[in-house]
């Protein structure tokens, strides 16, 4: 299964309970929707996300949602469609100059921006992540819904970039990091700590293949491992529990973020008292168990 089924997957197991949450996901699906009159579709190559459209429109707008087989380009597609006269001027308005994601819907609660960007990545986004190439794209085909998409993403602190495509335009990201980014917007856990573990496997694999002698090796592998530590020690600061997790882990946690190449030998002399290398390893091991818990309570 490509990976971004993977994640498609992960996001179509489970709908929002929340109405506003549920709301901001059908948003996201129909952001690059097409309007013909009162009527709104959507065509998927992936007849179960079809069917995923179809019950997340039906359960949010009440309205009969249908599914129709369509050949375009020589291609088969599933097309979703609803008539809802509110809904199409909704979607329409987007592409009227100068308008914005506050034109088209509000985020309710702290997950709503998430399902919202949620909906677009199942709808219009691809994800590649290889050996030498990661890429990641929302390839819109409405000009000015690309726009928006871009200074939206922009104002999350995750600047894209764009090309464009035939018929299309890709707003894109080529680091592996801000793709990680992305994911944590969407909380796409699995595949987080999934392609964080990729990069790090990759960085490790580089350094070796670059070294010369044993010591080099040992260098990238503790590079490796504290990118892995720094990482987890971040997404506990976003949650705001550094100062939560306890007295040692925090001054362990913090004296990492302020030595970010020091070895765990060099970091353990620097604890007041000095602690074993041995004792600072269990620290951070349970400081990223305590990360990858984080995340699946999202």
């Amino acid at each position: 299964m490509a990976f971004s089924e993977e994640i498609k997957k992960e996001f179509i197991e489970e709908i929002p309970h929340k109405n506003c949450c549920r709301r901001a996901l059908a948003y996201g699906l129909l952001f690059d929707a097409y309007v013909d009159g009162d009527r709104v579709y959507i065509d998927t190559s992936n007849e179960e996300h079809a069917d995923f459209y179809k019950r997340i429109f039906e359960r949010q707008f009440s309205k009969t949602v249908t599914v129709s087989l369509v050949k375009k380009a020589g291609r088969d597609y599933f097309r979703v469609e609803f008539t809802f006269s509110s809904m199409a001027k909704k979607v329409a308005s987007l592409d009227k100059g100068g308008a914005g994601i506050k034109d088209y819907m509000e985020f309710k609660c702290n997950l709503c921006r998430m399902n919202f960007v949620r909906g677009i990545f199942l709808a219009r986004a691809t994800i590649t992540f290889a050996k030498r190439s990661d890429h990641l794209e929302f390839r819109i085909q409405h000009t000015e819904r690309a726009r928006i998409l871009e200074e939206f993403l922009s104002a999350c602190k995750i600047l894209p970039k764009t090309v464009e495509r035939r018929n299309a335009t890709g707003i894109y990201y080529k680091k592996a990091d801000r793709i990680e980014e992305i994911l944590n917007l969407m909380q796409a856990n699995d595949a987080f700590f999934k392609v964080m573990n990729l990069r790090i496997e990759r960085d490790i694999i580089v350094h070796e293949k670059r070294a010369v002698n044993c010591e080099s090796v040992n260098i990238a592998r503790s590079v490796a491992t504290a990118q892995k530590q720094l990482r987890a020690i971040e997404i506990i600061e976003k949650a705001g529990m550094l100062e939560k997790i306890g007295r040692e882990l925090t001054e362990s946690a913090k004296l990492r973020l302020e030595h970010h190449s020091a070895s765990l030998s060099e970091l353990a002399s620097m604890h007041e008292p000095p602690i074993t290398k041995s004792t600072l390893n269990n620290r951070f091991a349970k400081i990223i168990k305590m990360a990858e818990n984080i995340g699946n309570k999202k």
